[in-house]
């Protein structure tokens, strides 16, 4: 029970409530030492001292897919109709939060801005992703970040790239 509480409880028209103060103790350790426990005799128990072994992570093996996709940098000679490129939307009260999203390229609006349509990804590995056709949008130049790598052709509106997109969606 709470130290307050039970003062509460044994002075009960008092108006002020002392605050418990607790003495603040300092872990000082000896660089290279290990702090043992202590049993209930109040004696140091360093039989149950622990030993931390690192362990490295290998190579989960992600059946022949490269880590990430290779990008190119957007030039204006290669903004093209038919491009799947990435794209970057603010969003957000201060439009602060960014997200990223496989686009294609329709049409070209003006010199600077694009007619996209958005794919949103449909597996956990950011490799496959299907056409959202709700999701047209008209971009500029400076919010397309990378060129993506033509995927290959999975039906009418699903594709497959061949290793991971760095998508940030949704």
């Amino acid at each position: 029970m709470d130290t307050v509480q039970a003062q509460r409880r044994d002075k009960p028209g008092a108006q002020e409530i002392e605050r418990v103060r607790r003495k603040r103790q300092r872990l000082n350790v000896i660089p290279g030492k290990s702090i043992g426990t202590r049993n209930s005799s109040g004696e140091e128990d360093s039989e149950q001292e622990e030993e931390i072994v690192m362990v490295e992570e290998e190579d989960d093996g992600d059946e022949g897919l490269e880590d990430e996709v290779e990008y190119i940098t957007p030039s204006e000679n290669l903004l093209r109709p038919e491009t799947f490129v990435l794209v970057k939307f603010a969003s957000g009260q201060r439009r602060c939060t960014i997200f990223k999203y496989v686009c294609k390229i329709l049409t070209q609006f003006s010199v600077n801005e694009f007619n996209v349509v958005g794919y949103k990804s449909s597996n956990l590995e950011k490799t496959k992703f299907k056409q959202v056709e709700s999701d047209l949008s008209t971009v500029p130049n400076s919010d397309i970040i990378v060129i993506l790598p033509t995927p290959t052709e999975l039906d009418d509106k699903e594709y497959e790239f061949s290793a991971k997109v760095d998508v940030k969606e949704l």
